[in-house]
């Protein structure tokens, strides 16, 4: 915004905005035209062809080795950052009796 010179010798006035000109040529706003395009077969799909080596797993996991370990890489331009008492399971109670015993009494010892 500019600032108004009339404001300084009269409180009140707002920011100075240029002068709304009528334009007797104003359509509207502009819109590319539409023309009709006779070779147009509709949107776009890829085709879908059969392939022989697809199949649907239903259960994914159980081929799965059991997790021994994880790793978790941390890249970070601020100090000061902490993480501990990580817990992986599919038991919500257990999550969130896990997260009692140890973030909670954490928390709680350090705002003190």
């Amino acid at each position: 915004t500019v600032k108004n010179a009339k404001c300084f010798r009269v409180s009140g006035c707002g920011p100075w905005s240029a002068p709304l000109i009528e334009n007797p040529k104003y359509k509207g706003k502009w819109y590319a035209p539409l023309i009709d395009n006779p070779d147009y077969i509709g949107e776009w799909k890829a085709k879908q062809i059969e392939n022989p080596y697809w199949f649907e797993d239903k259960k994914p996991l159980d081929s799965l080795a059991p997790i021994s370990g994880i790793a978790i890489e941390i890249w970070t331009m601020t100090g000061g950052i902490r993480f501990d008492n990580i817990i992986i399971t599919e038991s919500e109670v257990e999550a969130v009796e896990f997260a009692h015993k140890t973030w909670k009494l954490k928390t709680v010892a350090e705002k003190n």
